[in-house]
């Protein structure tokens, strides 16, 4: 019984790896092309982790403001969004500097922004998107 259990969480990471080197793949053959390597992004999170919304947000230089140059929401392309840092949730994630899960809207916090339609956020996980050691969003 332990055995075939380890074998399904060898398998199990084994497709994630699959998937995320897929990912890699996508994004450092369209690197010229940001909105390609965004949907290369949105769809490896969508196989490791269904969801009905993805957001990408980007910090400006300054980190003042965070650009969601990339918002999906049950798979209709949203606008572009501009927030202040510190009413975003990619600026609420770095100053606690770790990655964000949320399993309910009580947890949610009540000054920070979502991109989504009017429905209660429900679960949220937001994590940093880096490059080279510097933190460009989430």
């Amino acid at each position: 019984m332990g055995n075939a259990r380890l074998y399904a969480a060898a398998n199990r990471q084994a497709e994630r790896l699959a998937i995320m080197h897929q990912a890699s793949q996508d994004i450092l053959s369209r690197s010229l092309d940001l909105e390609q390597v965004y949907e290369a992004i949105d769809r490896a999170v969508g196989q490791l982790m269904p969801n009905e919304a993805m957001t990408i947000g980007l910090l400006d230089d300054q980190q003042e403001y965070v650009e969601a140059v990339y918002l999906m929401d049950r798979g209709v392309r949203q606008p572009t969004r501009r927030v202040p840092a510190d009413a975003s949730l990619t600026g609420y994630m770095l100053k606690l500097r770790r990655p964000l899960l949320f399993h309910s809207a009580e947890e949610w916090p009540s000054d920070v922004q979502h991109y989504g339609g009017e429905e209660t956020v429900q679960s949220v996980l937001a994590v940093p998107l880096q490059m080279g050691g510097y933190t460009l969003g989430a």
